[in-house]
């Protein structure tokens, strides 16, 4: 019986050396897995961080877009209340301008009657002087 013991010690023994090398190769299988798993991980992790990184560098870009183009707005809304102020001095010119000239029109044909009256006073004055 001594020996069935120490055969039957000597299979339980390698069986247990057995269950221990499947044990470590499993945990060794799954380190490596989780290892990789954690670089790519990593790979992943600094990938966002560039991709946010751009993100923030192109949303500075578009605010000073933004900002640029406010200003350009509101140096050109200024430039239009300018133009309209201008527009408005010049029709009240131009209205100004019109009724003198209505009213140059007018005096026209006196003008005219006067130096008519003029040019004949001078042939009259001429004829009589002559005779």
């Amino acid at each position: 019986m001594n020996s069935a013991w120490r055969t039957s010690g000597l299979f339980f023994k390698e069986n247990e050396n057995y269950s221990l090398q499947m044990s470590l190769d499993l945990t060794i299988s799954e380190n490596s897995r989780l290892s990789s798993q954690l670089a790519e991980s990593e790979r992943q992790v600094q990938k966002f961080e560039q991709l946010h990184s751009k993100l923030i560098d192109d949303m500075n870009t578009l605010l000073m877009t933004c900002k640029r183009r406010d200003a350009v707005l509101a140096r050109a809304e200024e430039r239009l209340s300018s133009l309209a102020d201008l527009f408005v001095q010049l029709e009240a010119a131009n209205s100004l301008k019109s009724q003198q000239t209505l009213a140059d029109n007018h005096s026209q044909p006196q003008r005219e009657l006067d130096v008519d009256k003029w040019l004949l006073a001078e042939i009259n004055t001429l004829s009589n002087k002559a005779a």
